[in-house]
């Protein structure tokens, strides 16, 4: 079926004019200003979603969830994952995602007011991604708008298109 997001990312992006293009269930945006080929790392941004933490649960019904599954496809050098979860809900996660891939994890925790407020969530954000800018230098960023609120979603879009240009992807 059409993933949850694609539709109202479509028309989103559309009225953005941002380009994009559908790579099986995976959806890449066109970066426009980058020089990709003079950045040295690449990096995947995201939220840590519900379907994650169930990934690493016992149950073999779930599958990967989103962020390991794009780390299988794709190569990333690091990963910069943002959550509202409580740190003791996390910890099993972050172990075994680490099993899973060898790209570097930085794991950041975040205090939103709820998970659907655009303020915080556009704050942390922003805040996460020029301290890792800041440490990593120069990096292609790839934003994973599956994991997470549509809310989280809305703001990397935002971020990619402004502040932080980069490619977004999708899964289901």
């Amino acid at each position: 079926g059409t993933p949850l997001l694609q539709k109202p990312c479509q028309t989103l992006l559309k009225y953005c004019g941002i380009s994009f293009s559908f790579s099986g269930n995976l959806l890449a945006r066109h970066a426009n200003n980058l020089t990709l080929s003079a950045m040295n790392s690449s990096t995947l941004v995201c939220w840590l979603g519900d379907s994650d933490l169930k990934a690493a649960g016992p149950s073999t019904h779930v599958g990967l969830g989103p962020i390991a599954h794009a780390l299988q496809l794709y190569q990333y050098d690091d990963l910069l994952l943002l959550c509202n979860y409580p740190e003791t809900e996390v910890g099993e996660y972050v172990n075994w995602l680490s099993n899973q891939t060898s790209t570097r994890l930085t794991f950041h925790s975040v205090e939103l007011e709820g998970p659907s407020h655009f303020g915080d969530i556009f704050i942390a954000a922003k805040k996460h991604l020029r301290e890792f800018s800041t440490q990593k230098g120069t990096t292609k960023i790839t934003y994973h708008l599956s994991p997470g609120t549509p809310a989280m979603a809305t703001i990397w879009v935002i971020l990619s298109k402004t502040i932080f240009p980069g490619e977004l992807i999708e899964s289901s």
